[in-house]
């Protein structure tokens, strides 16, 4: 009986697998935060059921004159759109939650490249005036750690390339 208790309230290695991705994240100036995500089901409509998984922001990726705010969500439903519904979905399997102003297909590019790489652990990208985010279900390692980076900070320079030419938009702050 002592032994069965001490073994239920000991972390599993999937509990010390995460604790560690989790602890290299926050080490590599990566904030984590467990979330809550909507579904948007094909008609661009947010459903009641979510996605749980762990928020990773690159606060230390500069964003210049971004004040705007976009979120990209996965959707549950992988069915083809109706016609004349959801026009603004540029990603297939993928639903604006916010999106404050159009992007340069650039960008669209860059997000669609992580979103293809990731589509099994993937289920959001924010860009907020403080931070580029991504949600996903830490199905990953260190090396994705640096690569989510690596992403950000492509993702900033574009973002800033466009913006800072633009002059300053009027829109989201931050979303928690």
């Amino acid at each position: 009986m002592v032994v069965g208790s001490i073994m239920w309230i000991m972390p599993s290695k999937h509990d010390r697998r995460i604790a560690k991705l989790r602890q290299q994240a926050i080490v590599s100036g990566i904030k984590v935060k467990l979330m809550k995500y909507p579904v948007i089901n094909v008609s661009g409509r947010v459903e009641e059921n979510c996605h749980e998984g762990a928020s990773y922001s690159f606060v230390d990726v500069p964003l210049k004159g971004v004040k705007t705010g976009w979120m990209l969500i996965r959707s549950d439903d992988q069915s083809e759109p109706l016609d004349g519904v959801n026009e603004n979905k540029p990603i297939d399997g993928w639903g604006w939650y916010i999106k404050q102003d159009e992007l340069q297909e650039e960008i669209i590019a860059h997000i669609m490249q992580l979103t293809s790489k990731y589509s099994e652990s993937l289920f959001a990208v924010s860009i907020m005036a403080r931070s580029i985010s991504i949600g996903w279900s830490e199905a990953g390692n260190q090396q994705d750690l640096d690569d989510f980076k690596v992403w950000a900070a492509t993702l900033a320079d574009l973002m800033n390339k466009h913006f800072v030419k633009e002059g300053d938009h009027q829109g989201l702050d931050e979303i928690d």
